[in-house]
């Protein structure tokens, strides 16, 4: 049984695909098992403002946009929206070095 994993940039991950080497005579073929396979080590999926607050959490300093794109491994627009919903929300608030969580300030 082979494992096959799919990722996509802009789009969730799905599981894990089971895939059979099948011999029908001198042919073979891969296919699908009907069984799903349960995701290994995968926890529940978190916002991309959990992420953020997270990155913010972790840090000593402020953060840029782009060291929090970077840390949160997310696109800028997901980000920048986040981060709107989290300033708006009084959670996170910019200062010139960046964000930082409202609770550090």
């Amino acid at each position: 049984m082979l494992l096959m994993s799919v990722e996509h940039r802009a789009a969730a991950p799905i599981h894990e695909v089971a895939l059979e080497l099948r011999v029908h005579g001198e042919i073979r073929t891969l296919e699908v098992l009907d069984r799903p396979i349960a995701p290994v080590g995968v926890g529940p999926a978190i916002s991309a403002a959990e992420r953020i607050e997270q990155a913010l959490l972790e840090s000593v300093e402020p953060m840029g946009v782009h060291q929090l794109r970077k840390a949160c491994r997310m696109r800028m627009a997901s980000l920048c929206d986040a981060l709107a919903g989290l300033t708006d929300d009084g959670r996170v608030v910019k200062c010139d070095d960046g964000y930082q969580l409202a609770t550090n300030v």
